[in-house]
């Protein structure tokens, strides 16, 4: 019986933790601007494999991203809306330039934020390839220079440092339900691991 007591207690605290509205905004909240350095290895498996993490690497296939990111608007404490530009560079297995422009919402808040700051962000936008990717059209069979491009990133910092993250993101390339080339549909996915710097 003590151990039902300590568990509904428990399941109210949680409860209240979620609902309470901190005092202040976040800080990592009030930056506009972050650039973001991130590396990772391509894969042909599905966006549903990525996000499960079933998915298998290649690792004759890495490539390297600059992101630039400006937030355009503060919806709520919580909730911000942001642009971005990203260069990317494929170092091994092709050597071809990627441009991606991308627009995105940014979770802020959880309750865990006074130990370990998180924020979560999910984007879509346009991926610019400087020639057709070669990985693409390996494991797809086909694909095109310009694509849909979708980005889901992780960030996780000590609240004593708001200016610095850790981010882990998922990198996709694709048709997007065949609106960009009629044969093509996946492209290429990655999870990806780097830094985040906000000004």
């Amino acid at each position: 019986m003590k151990r039902y007591y300590l568990l509904v207690l428990a399941i109210l605290f949680t409860g209240a933790a979620w609902a309470q509205e901190p005092a202040t905004v976040t800080p990592r909240g009030e930056y506009k601007w972050a650039v973001t350095a991130y590396y990772g290895k391509l894969t042909s498996d599905t966006l549903s494999d990525v996000l499960t993490f079933k998915a298998d690497y290649d690792s004759d296939y890495k490539f390297w991203v600059l992101a630039l990111t400006r937030k355009l608007k503060t919806v709520n404490p919580s909730l911000t809306i942001e642009a971005e530009g990203q260069i990317a560079k494929h170092t091994t297995g092709q050597d071809h330039w990627e441009l991606n422009g991308l627009f995105a919402l940014r979770w802020l808040r959880f309750p865990w934020d006074g130990f370990i700051d998180t924020t979560v962000a999910g984007g879509a936008g346009l991926s610019f390839a400087t020639e057709v990717p070669p990985f693409e059209v390996e494991t797809e069979g086909s694909s095109d220079k310009l694509l849909g491009y979708l980005m889901f990133e992780l960030t996780v910092g000590p609240p004593s440092i708001p200016q610095w993250d850790l981010v882990s993101r998922i990198h996709h390339r694709s048709g997007a339900g065949k609106i960009f080339g009629s044969d093509v549909e996946g492209a290429s996915n990655s999870i990806t691991v780097g830094v985040k710097y906000r000004f």
